[in-house]
């Protein structure tokens, strides 16, 4: 049993990622990681401009599948 100040974790056969896919899921996560960096540090205007540019979007969408 784990004290208070631990984590147990528990690896079931199969589960271990191949060495490939460790690299992959390493470069999966740094990319988040930039992405969510980037949108971090974006303006509020350009935060606001994406929103807008998605909801036209979304708009245009709905529109074209109404049709």
């Amino acid at each position: 049993m784990a004290s208070s100040g631990e984590i147990q974790i528990a690896v079931k056969k199969g589960d271990v990622p191949s060495a490939e896919q460790g690299a992959q899921l390493k470069r999966d996560l740094h990319e988040a990681l930039t992405t969510q960096d980037a949108i971090a540090n974006l303006s509020n205007a350009e935060k606001d401009l994406m929103t807008q540019t998605a909801q036209a979007s979304l708009r245009s969408r709905k529109q074209k599948g109404s049709k």
